[in-house]
């Protein structure tokens, strides 16, 4: 049964894979100096500089879902939202940004956690909604190639 069961988490795995990126429909590009470390199918894909200190992840929902409900529905932990706003982005796509300090592991979830500063947005695009993450050390000076990418999900 255990077998079954492994075989069929196997099966989904590689059929979402088969199923493009989260950056398929949008122009959404990490910046030179950024690896992609993780990628699950169409829903999320992950890049970090090569010392862990910056990272940047994309997520596309599979459903347009209210704005002011994106954040709250992110899953950031630990989290102290220093400012929220709506924005544009992409010539007048409506968008909404928050600057974040919050725990950050930047070896994985095993690392230790230290405070970091992450910079959120999400836009709806073709009736899904992309959330595009920027995190890096609270010490650390906001790298302007990163943070412009986060802003620059933009429709196809």
């Amino acid at each position: 049964m255990m077998m079954l069961r492994r075989t069929a988490e196997l099966a989904m795995l590689a059929s979402l894979a088969a199923c493009g990126t989260a950056s398929d429909a949008v122009t959404f590009h990490a910046p030179p100096g950024y690896t992609q470390t993780a990628s699950v199918g169409p829903f999320v894909q992950v890049w970090k500089t090569t010392d862990n200190a910056n990272i940047l992840t994309l997520l596309a929902l599979p459903a347009k879902i209210d704005l002011d409900k994106a954040l709250s529905q992110s899953d950031i932990h630990d989290a102290e939202v220093k400012a929220k706003k709506n924005i544009t982005i992409c010539g007048g796509q409506e968008a909404i940004y928050a600057d974040i300090v919050g725990t950050m592991h930047r070896g994985g979830e095993d690392a230790p956690a230290e405070k970091g500063h992450i910079e959120f947005l999400a836009t709806n695009v073709g009736g899904k909604t992309y959330m595009a993450v920027y995190v890096r050390p609270l010490s650390a000076p906001v790298d302007p190639v990163a943070d412009a990418a986060i802003h620059a999900i933009c429709p196809k």
